[in-house]
């Protein structure tokens, strides 16, 4: 049973920030099925990009570049909102990340 509430938070935490920068943004499609979907192909390019190693610079470019075509395709939206959408769910996941990381801690020096 934790697993599975495990995985749905990591889904929540990484899904929805996307489905709230393409509803910011004005992207067309803004469901949680087309941010999963985009979410899914932005970690089989991150994966690919690891694959081939090249160097940090590069990679780092392929990602903008690519992600940005991702999220343009699955959300229905142009390429530099696509980027934007990226970097702005970047950061909603790293505050929600870090809220949460404080949240489980703070719950385990209770105990």
């Amino acid at each position: 049973m934790q697993v599975i509430l495990w995985i749905a938070v990591l889904v929540a935490v990484i899904v929805f920030p996307v489905m709230l920068s393409a509803r910011v943004l004005g992207a067309a499609r803004t469901s949680f099925g087309a941010a999963l979907l985009a979410v899914i192909a932005q970690i089989i390019l991150s994966a690919l990009t690891r694959y081939f190693d090249s160097s940090h610079l590069i990679m780092f470019c392929i990602m903008a570049i690519g992600g940005s075509v991702i999220y343009a395709y699955f959300l229905s939206t142009t390429l530099l909102r696509g980027f934007f959408i990226s970097i702005l769910a970047t950061v909603i996941s790293g505050v929600a990340i870090v809220l949460l990381a404080g949240m489980f801690s703070g719950i385990r020096a209770a105990i």
